[in-house]
């Protein structure tokens, strides 16, 4: 029962000092720092919503009337939406291995193609399909 508060709470720990030594200027400024920071930051939204999710529905056994998520307009959009975050999160290691790849397989034209700015407009364009995807369920 108290797994989901220490799970959580590893999790943000872990999370949050990672992303403070991404912050650093070596990492900052890289398109890998970025997607990294991107992913810190998503999973740590994840982590938030299944905690809360899982509140909500060990507080709806209790609640008159049977299953307050679905009860819920807010909720149930917001559960709609949750799928947002885990399918960012898979998109972003694509993301990244593609960068990955590409400096491997091309070095030399890995510093043209695979810039911060380049990963940031690629990431944002997969951002805003996978948002487009979810909408539907709202």
């Amino acid at each position: 029962m108290y797994y989901k508060y220490i799970i959580i709470t590893f999790g943000a720990i872990g999370n949050t000092m990672s992303f403070v030594v991404l912050q650093k200027k070596t990492f900052r400024q890289s398109s890998v720092g970025f997607v990294l920071s991107a992913l810190l930051v998503l999973d740590t939204l994840m982590l938030a919503v299944w905690g809360a999710y899982n509140e909500i529905g060990d507080a709806s056994y209790h609640f008159p009337g049977g299953n307050i998520r679905r009860k819920s307009d807010f909720l149930c959009k917001l559960l709609s939406m949750s799928g947002f975050l885990p399918l960012m999160s898979a998109w972003s290691l694509v993301l990244l291995t593609a960068e990955r790849l590409a400096v491997v397989f091309y070095p030399l034209k890995a510093r043209e193609f695979c810039t911060r700015r380049n990963v940031i407009f690629a990431w944002l364009a997969i951002a805003l399909v996978i948002f487009f995807l979810c909408l539907p369920n709202v």
